[in-house]
Formats: structure tokens, C-alpha cells, sequence
């Protein structure tokens, strides 16, 4: 008896719920009106994809051959575009502020000089925080740049010292990603944005339903009514996510 007044009760809210959702405008709306309008907007927003070539400034106060193989090196690179400046910082950061470039690149004077000397000069570049993902993707490649170059003349500088390098670890296994997902507006930040938006629309339809609840007081036993209320809406947002 507890299973048929049980499934009397689901049934009953479910079939309600399902005649009054498909006749109401507002279920439309939140169900698949308006998210797909967003979705649209959110698509079209991240239709760029993984952002490459970003337009990087760059104040060589050196211009010696070394200065000008870390320009070439790191302009090579996929995610920043080099353009050389003059000396004066000032237009560097005036373009930096109106996001005609994303990062400065500031090489210091006597740099080779000093590389070769040992007195470990610093190369600073600087990215607009206002623009965060672009101005760290634009920064990217630099890191391992700046490490590549410190391994090549570490070796350098020891043998004009006579003093051996210490051996490194050897490695047993070397593996990269030929394909990183998160780097791709379109393959993880527009999906991820997409599940939060769903999620809005489930919670914001949750609501709605509830605050239309007036038949649950009148069905027994509660529970499973509340459960055929909330069905068609789980299943319906359930197809959307498998589709």
C-alpha cells in the first residue's frame, strides 16, 4: 500500500507539473529561451580560441647579440609578438595602459657584458593585470627562455673558469601534452562557462517550480511528490547536458 500511495502521489505531481511547465512561457524561457540566447552570446565571446601573437613591446637597452637572440627567440615563440620601442619607458607603458600591447619586455644596459662576467643581470617583464589572461599568456614562453638561456651560459662561464659543471640528475622519463585543453577559450573556458550558466538556470528553475507548490500541500505522502514535481525539470536539463 506504501508503494502505490507513494507512486500515486509522484505520478500525480509529475503529470501536473509537466502540463503546467510545457503550457507556461516562463518554464521556456528558463529552460531553453534564454539559456540558448547566452550560450550564443558566451560562443561567440570565446570564438577566438587560444590567443597567440600577442602584441609585446620590448626596450632593449643593450643591443648587443646576446639582447637581440632572446628578442628573436622569444618572438618566435607562439604566444608573443615583439615590437621594438625606442628607450623611453614612457610610450612603452602608454601603450601597455591602452592595451595596444599586453607585456613590456625590459632588457637592461651592459647586459651580455654582465652575463658574461657573472653578475646575473635582471631582465624584467612587466604584463597589464587589468588584462589577465591575455598579458599572462603573453609572458608565457618567457620563463623557460630565461632558464634555457641561464643552462647555455652556465656551461659557458664554467669552462672559461676551469671549473667542471656538476653532473645533473638523469631523467628516465620525458613526456609534455601536445594538447592542452585549458589553453583553449574554446575547448575549456567556454565549456566551463556553459556548466555554471546551466547551473544557474537549474537553481533559478528550481525556484520557480517551488514557489508554484501550493498542490504539494494536498498530496500524500509529500516526499515523493516533491520528487514528481522536480522530475520533468531534472529530466529535462539532464537531456541538455547529454545532448
Amino acid at each position: 500500500m506504501r508503494v502505490k500511495a507513494a507512486w500515486r502521489g509522484f505520478n500525480s505531481a509529475f503529470s501536473r507539473e509537466t502540463h503546467m511547465a510545457v503550457r507556461s512561457p516562463v518554464f521556456h524561457w528558463l529552460s531553453w529561451l534564454f539559456p540558448l540566447m547566452l550560450f550564443t552570446l558566451i560562443s561567440a565571446n570565446f570564438s577566438e580560441g587560444t590567443l597567440l601573437n600577442l602584441p609585446v613591446s620590448v626596450i632593449n637597452n643593450d643591443n648587443s647579440p646576446l639582447s637581440k637572440t632572446l628578442i628573436r627567440d622569444l618572438n618566435a615563440g607562439s604566444h608573443a609578438k615583439l615590437s621594438a620601442l625606442d628607450t623611453n619607458p614612457r610610450t612603452a607603458l602608454e601603450q601597455l595602459g591602452s592595451a595596444k600591447d599586453y607585456a613590456i619586455l625590459m632588457i637592461p644596459r651592459h647586459f651580455e657584458k654582465d652575463v658574461l662576467a657573472g653578475k646575473q643581470p635582471t631582465t624584467r617583464m612587466y604584463y597589464n593585470g587589468l588584462y589577465y589572461a591575455a598579458g599572462s599568456y603573453a609572458i608565457q614562453d618567457f620563463s623557460g627562455l630565461i632558464a634555457e638561456l641561464n643552462a647555455q651560459y652556465r656551461t659557458v662561464l664554467a669552462q672559461e673558469m676551469n671549473k667542471p659543471v656538476p653532473p645533473l640528475a638523469k631523467v628516465t622519463l620525458s613526456y609534455d601534452s601536445l594538447f592542452n585543453a585549458s589553453g583553449s577559450y574554446i575547448y575549456y573556458q567556454q565549456f566551463a562557462a556553459t556548466i555554471h550558466m546551466l547551473q544557474l538556470f537549474v537553481v533559478t528553475c528550481t525556484i520557480y517550480s517551488l514557489s508554484r507548490g501550493n498542490m504539494l500541500l494536498n498530496l500524500k505522502p509529500f516526499t515523493f511528490a516533491l520528487i514528481g514535481k522536480l522530475a520533468p525539470y531534472t529530466l529535462f536539463f539532464l537531456n541538455i547536458i547529454n545532448g
